[in-house]
């Protein structure tokens, strides 16, 4: 699963699946080098309304690519959260990290 970048509207987005089968390495790494070095010190968007299925090991991996995005600099939120990762959030006590209030 690799994040999609909007330039235009400054924003990532993924489709699809975000499961322990779907993702096969750290997010944040996987947009490429220029876009990354292009976003220093910004902030951004991330939409996941787009997102079909998630489970743990996706709920992970967001709060992993924000966590590595702040470590250029890069502020992200996230917007339009499925009901089922707002639910998964909340049981596990990490709400707090992904939905922004």
């Amino acid at each position: 699963m690799t994040p999609e970048f909007d330039t235009v509207l400054s924003r990532f987005s993924v489709a699809g699946d975000l499961t322990l089968e779907t993702l096969k390495s750290d997010g944040w790494l996987l947009v490429d080098k220029t876009t990354r070095s292009s976003l220093v010190e910004t902030k951004v968007q991330f939409d996941l309304a787009s997102i079909d299925h998630i489970d743990s090991a996706g709920l992970a991996w967001l709060l992993n690519f924000k966590k590595d995005a702040s470590l250029d600099s890069v502020v992200v939120s996230y917007t339009s959260a499925p009901e089922k990762l707002t639910q998964l959030a909340a049981l596990s006590g990490v709400d707090h990290l992904l939905i922004s209030k």
